[in-house]
């Protein structure tokens, strides 16, 4: 378990990343985040971290996630393909794929949890069971903060990593 930061020079891309704000933006309005269950937000980036999920495979109404949220998982998937060589050989397992991206909303546990149905579990439990390695990209609006310590170690301190947007994570899951 282990985690990098990324310069792929997206603090500069200022106009990205408010686009990417205001794409999220719309997936609010058109209600596509939800609350996992426990289950699933302790699986991805904890309570505060995944405090509502929407996934970038779902569009809007007007057939698109947003120009600013598609560059960054066209961007997501340029880094993948790029560095899934080196990382497959520095851990030892092939990487060979990506699973579609989620837009994690930061912040305090609210809302109706989103029930998981058995074809949303048998999802979760195969990007989970074969997920390698977790990439986020922070779009802001403010400075968040990473807490990381092994998830098999509860003992462990946390480390924690500085998060402004446009900073690039992989983090070893």
């Amino acid at each position: 378990q282990g985690f990098c930061v990324v310069d792929c020079g997206l603090k500069e891309k200022q106009d990205i990343l408010l686009a990417a704000r205001e794409n999220a933006a719309q997936f609010d309005i058109a209600e596509q985040f939800f609350r996992p269950e426990e289950l699933v937000f302790e699986a991805l980036l904890g309570d505060e971290g995944s405090a509502r999920i929407a996934r970038l495979g779902l569009r809007q109404e007007n057939g698109s996630v947003g120009e600013g949220l598609l560059y960054l998982d066209e961007e997501l998937t340029s880094l993948a393909n790029r560095t899934a060589p080196f990382i497959s050989h520095m851990i030892g397992l092939d990487l060979t794929s990506r699973t579609g991206g989620v837009l994690h909303e930061t912040g305090p546990l609210e809302g109706i949890v989103q029930k998981l149905t058995e074809e949303a579990a048998s999802e979760w439990l195969a990007e989970l069971t074969f997920g390698c390695v977790m990439c986020i990209i922070s779009i802001g609006p403010g400075y968040g903060e990473l807490e990381l310590r092994p998830h098999d170690d509860e003992e462990a301190a946390v480390f924690k990593v500085a998060s402004p947007p446009g900073t690039v994570l992989f983090l070893r899951s």
